[in-house]
């Protein structure tokens, strides 16, 4: 029952990002504490800079929560579609939290 954080860009072309949601499912259905972010405009690796800053800050707040026991930040435990027209390529557009999908 280890939490996981899960990330993947839409654009990769070395792991399919249906994998990693496959996986959040799955765990999702066997009730185990999993959170995905996905990103747009992401390949396999975030080259781009406000992608860096925002993957290492979601990662921080996940570790800060689930290790230091910090208040969760609200993407931890919501469902968030924060792609928003106006928004650069890239920015995370899909949060998937740490709850049952069937709440």
């Amino acid at each position: 029952n280890t939490p996981l954080l899960l990330w993947s860009g839409k654009d990769d072309h070395h792991v399919d990002f249906n994998q990693t949601l496959d996986f959040y499912m799955g765990l999702k259905r066997l009730q185990k504490p999993v959170t995905m972010l996905l990103y747009a405009g992401m390949h396999h690796s975030a080259y781009k800079h406000f992608q860096q800053i925002d993957l290492c800050l979601k990662v921080e707040h996940w570790l800060d929560h689930y290790l230091k026991g910090v208040p969760a930040e609200s993407w931890v435990k919501n469902y968030i579609i924060s792609k928003q027209k106006g928004e650069p390529d890239g920015s995370p557009f899909l949060h998937l939290p740490n709850q049952s999908l069937w709440q």
